[in-house]
């Protein structure tokens, strides 16, 4: 076995002489690899290094791989590109976000009781057209063979049910919230007689009737970018009034209420050419989640970095984010927040890196908080 450090699961491997070995004790299995290659999900058979021994299938036609040996040894992240993956040397369940994998930790704690167990686990991969996500089932089932563990593992993917899902309740969950806001205030606009009151609450109305139809429309915008058909409408935006637009817009919103926004615009004028509704409502994004983690009465910061093609987006918040959600920040169906709050960041990374043409990070550490920046270029394809 060849020795390698890790920092979470066993790096540890078998070398292409184990791998046969343990290939052609399941090759005298027929009932078993029968009964995998009759099932319309993905399964493969692990050995106790985690590694590939045999896959139906389902696995290989969707690789496109036409000699099962070719994914013989490797383990199920590596043959399906997740991001990380390649992070350490010792591969698939070795690096700091592997952690909070549900794949490797069904394979783990299966092997561990002896029992089987299912997880979700998000995955982010690696493909030609660019990074793609997906939510799989996984369950991890032992078995022996003279006297040697393995494993089978199922993958379902559930991505299409899982996004519908956070989908349709992120949707109710806004529009339900906002629509309930407005009606409250036709009903005090019915029993209003002063008139001053009456255009105060009138301008209130309008405000939550454009925020009703914003989040309409920012659904329809993510399902559009994710079925790959979110057109793009290149414009000049002039930085300083546009920033200072969205930070007025924002401020008009309930996570706004008692905080501050600090923002200080350039003495230069600057110009970029991008799709100033699709900026928009990735900045008023980072903007509403730095504003969602901070306490009433605290404030947060933003600005803009010039590069020489591409411009920075920055905002700054106080609060530290541990590892975990560090490690799964981006995933599609993670969420900080409360059960189906899931697609803020992730929505933001899909609309910076495919249609935007730029790309998104942050740094998070106890003393300074975190800072999410988004950069994109002055001019897109440059």
């Amino acid at each position: 076995m060849t020795e390698l450090t890790s920092k979470f699961a066993s790096p540890e491997r078998k070398n292409d002489k184990e791998i046969f070995i343990e290939n052609s004790h399941i090759q005298t299995l027929p009932n078993i690899t029968a009964v995998l290659d009759s099932l319309s999900t993905i399964a493969v058979i692990l050995n106790q290094q985690r590694q590939i021994l045999y896959s139906n299938p389902v696995l290989l036609n969707l690789l496109n791989i036409n000699n099962p040996a070719d994914i013989y040894g490797k383990r199920p992240g590596e043959v399906l590109n997740c991001i990380n993956s390649n992070i350490e040397p010792g591969g698939c369940g070795t690096s700091e976000n592997c952690r909070f994998c549900g794949a490797v930790n069904s394979i783990i704690e299966s092997q561990m009781s002896n029992t089987k167990v299912s997880k979700e686990c998000r995955i982010t991969a690696l493909q030609n057209t660019g990074n793609s996500s997906f939510d799989f089932l996984i369950t991890s089932t032992p078995f022996n063979v003279n006297n040697e563990s393995f494993t089978i593992m199922s993958i379902s993917d559930i991505s299409e049910q899982k996004r519908k899902r956070f989908l349709e309740k992120i949707f109710f969950h806004d529009v339900i919230n906002t629509a309930g806001g407005l009606n409250g205030f036709i009903d005090f606009l019915k029993e209003c007689d002063d008139e001053n009151e009456s255009k105060g609450l009138l301008d209130d109305i309008s405000k939550l009737s454009t925020r009703l139809l914003d989040e309409i429309v920012s659904q329809r915008d993510l399902a559009s970018a994710e079925n790959g058909e979110l057109s793009v409408t290149p414009d000049f935006v002039e930085l300083n009034s546009y920033i200072q637009d969205v930070i007025k817009q924002i401020s008009f919103h309930e996570v706004s209420k008692e905080k501050i926004i600090s923002f200080i615009p350039f003495l230069q004028s600057e110009t970029i050419l991008t799709d100033k509704r699709l900026l928009s409502r990735i900045l008023t994004n980072m903007l509403k989640n730095a504003l969602e983690a901070t306490p009433k009465g605290k404030g947060i910061s933003t600005g803009i970095n010039i590069k020489a093609n591409s411009i920075l987006f920055w905002v700054q918040n106080s609060l530290f984010m541990p590892k975990e959600i560090q490690a799964q920040i981006f995933q599609r169906s993670f969420s900080t927040k409360a059960p189906n709050r899931g697609l803020g960041t992730y929505s933001m990374k899909l609309l910076v890196e495919k249609y935007l043409g730029g790309k998104i990070y942050f740094i998070s550490n106890p003393n300074e908080g975190t800072t999410f920046t988004i950069e994109i270029p002055k001019i897109p394809g440059t």
